[in-house]
């Protein structure tokens, strides 16, 4: 099985690069992926703790603390994304001619195991590939396998398409001179309203081009970063990528790429 670079990954490698500029994006798509695993095990223990604290307050106050407890139990249980679950990234700016967005979408889920669904859509190119995979979240996985979508109907194809794919959306700054600054800030996410979100800025430079780059992440959003932009000290947008639906596919009725659309 291989590690790959979601869309989470190929923006996280802004703030990765941002630090290192010797990183290959492989070694920081790796990084990266070690991080949800790790608030999944912070939330985990998050939840033990509200279950001592629950059981605790029980004895203390002989009053029936049960349902707080079961409570906290289910909230560790429970994954922060399941079958339906989808997010739509859009990415523009003058690295690609056309705006491009990027879906995707858990169509199954059994424990760790799970399948993906990715559309890609430049506006003339529309191709979806289906992903099995496993791991915790579609942000630190594996590719077990991938099958081209044709008209709803698998074809077999490498593995390296999945990365192939999220590569098309991927502008690595040639140059990362400083990190800059960063802060806390509200931020509109759609699909899930306001948001407290990192913004790191850096200096960069993408080809001979002196440019700024901004990446946004927060804990709390289960895709991973947020938006990523690199404008140039002109005020020409490079590169710009942000989140334009998430959410759960039975909760609305989104404009979202489907894998069974014609192609």
């Amino acid at each position: 099985m291989k590690r790959i670079l979601s869309a989470a990954a190929v923006l996280s490698m802004f703030a990765v690069l941002g630090c290192s500029s010797a990183m290959t994006p492989t070694q920081a798509a790796s990084d990266i992926a070690a991080a949800p695993k790790a608030e999944t095990q912070a939330a985990k223990a998050s939840a033990s703790d509200a279950v001592d604290e629950a059981t605790t307050a029980d004895d203390k106050n002989d009053a029936p603390a049960g349902d707080a407890a079961d409570g906290a139990v289910a909230a560790a249980a429970a994954a922060p994304w399941a079958a339906g679950d989808f997010v739509v990234y859009r990415f523009t700016g003058s690295f690609h001619k056309t705006p491009v967005t990027l879906t995707q979408k858990v169509i199954a889920r059994q424990g760790e195991a799970f399948t993906l669904d990715v559309t890609y859509d430049d506006g003339k190119t529309k191709e979806a590939i289906r992903a099995h995979m496993k791991g915790d979240a579609p942000t630190s996985a594996e590719v077990v396998s991938v099958a081209r979508l044709v008209r709803g109907v698998e074809k077999a194809a490498p593995v390296s398409l999945y990365e192939e794919i999220f590569a098309r959306v991927a502008l690595v700054a040639d140059q990362n001179e400083a990190q800059l600054g960063t802060e806390t800030v509200k931020v509109d996410v759609a699909g899930h309203g306001a948001m407290s979100c990192e913004r790191t800025t850096y200096r960069v430079k993408v080809g001979a081009e002196s440019a700024t780059m901004r990446t946004l992440g927060s804990a709390a959003f289960v895709w991973g970063e947020v938006g990523a932009e690199i404008t140039a000290a002109s005020g020409k947008v490079i590169y710009k990528a942000e989140v334009v639906d998430s959410g759960h596919e039975s909760a609305k009725a989104p404009a979202i790429a489907s894998s069974e659309d014609d192609y």
